[in-house]
């Protein structure tokens, strides 16, 4: 998803990546972002992504493979900042990466009402600075951010 300095969205995009693993994914993901940002005529971009190990990657820390090199080239002309951001702050793009992978085609969304119900209501806690909170149980006990009660 692209943001203003608000939080308030510009675009969105889901798409269906087929075989591969989730770095792989990531990597299509950032890279169509990337290119749209400059489509877009936007040149200070800040690109928030859950896997530490594509911004490593982006960010020269480790030799890149694939995608990644093509990503570093479509972003030479501007100015963009890649940076880690925990699970929980990525909220909206794995609803995204779902819908896509759910309805195995390609949206994209110019306008927050064309969102999905449940992404806008993310959008919108996110927006209100509201905490977003990751649940999983286990047999017999309940896990909240990973710690166990």
């Amino acid at each position: 998803m692209i943001r203003n300095y608000n939080g308030e969205m510009i675009k969105a995009f889901a798409e269906f990546y087929g075989q591969g693993n989730n770095n792989l994914a990531e990597a299509k993901a950032m890279l169509y972002g990337v290119k749209l940002c400059c489509n877009c005529g936007f040149s200070k971009v800040i690109v928030e992504s859950d896997s530490m190990l594509i911004v490593n990657l982006v960010n020269q820390r480790m030799k890149p493979p694939w995608q990644l090199t093509q990503i570093r080239e479509v972003t030479e002309t501007g100015n963009f900042l890649f940076v880690h951001i925990f699970r929980e702050g990525n909220a909206i793009t794995d609803h995204l990466a779902k819908l896509g992978e759910s309805s195995k085609t390609f949206h994209i969304f110019n306008q927050v009402v064309s969102l999905p119900m449940k992404i806008r209501a993310s959008l919108k806690l996110d927006q209100d600075n509201m905490p977003n909170f990751r649940f999983r149980q286990k047999k017999n006990q309940f896990t909240i951010n990973d710690v166990t009660i």
